[in-house]
């Protein structure tokens, strides 16, 4: 029973939107439609499609340091762990109470929310017992496609991910009994902008 809990790759909530636009712009089209050919292979055809998500946070297991420091009583402690297995510790709150990452991404899970069992006896936290920051990204690419004779193509790509730049934080250490336990030391990537060529033959 101690091992049930929600999967470690699965958010509570999860939004995805995605759209593709042919922008009305270039010949033949409801903007430009008689411009001249050199000014329609630079502005026009164009394409414009952006991904959306939004998801809450992913589950964090939070273990127990074989050895360690009682958070709640700065007692040192040490389990016999014959097995290799995993120890968790007595969950006694909400570890994500408090929870904010802007606010304070160092303490983002609550250590009292966790107390230490009576020793070589295993806790009754489940696993995957708190939650860490959710995420949110926006992701844009421009794609025009053109003819190089006959059924070949060619495509140019201008790609933007976290168009936003938003900081997106990863999840905190979940080993209670650590010195950073419940901080949150690292972010996925940055804006990341890529421009490419495609051909088709």
């Amino acid at each position: 029973a101690g091992e049930r809990g929600p999967n470690s790759q699965f958010p509570r909530h999860r939004f995805t939107m995605s759209q593709v636009w042919e922008m009305p712009v270039g010949r033949g089209r409801a903007i430009g439609g008689d411009m001249p050919a050199v000014l329609d292979a630079l502005i026009g055809g164009w394409q414009v499609s952006t991904i959306w998500t939004a998801r809450s946070g992913l589950p964090v297991n939070v273990s127990l340091a074989t050895s360690g420091t009682d958070p709640n009583t700065g007692r040192a402690y040490s389990f016999l762990n014959r097995n290799g297995g995993i120890l968790r510790p007595n969950l006694v709150g909400d570890p994500n109470s408090n929870s904010d990452a802007s606010a304070d991404r160092l303490r983002f899970l609550d250590a009292a929310a966790y107390a230490l069992q009576p020793l070589n006896t295993p806790g009754n936290a489940p696993r995957n017992s708190a939650w860490g920051p959710g995420l949110f990204t926006v992701d844009m690419s421009l794609v025009k496609r053109f003819r190089v004779g006959g059924t070949r193509t060619a495509d140019a790509r201008i790609e933007a991910f976290n168009l936003t730049n938003r900081t997106n934080f990863q999840n905190p250490n979940g080993t209670w009994g650590s010195s950073t336990f419940g901080a949150i030391t690292g972010a996925n990537d940055k804006r990341v902008v890529q421009v490419a060529v495609r051909f088709a033959f």
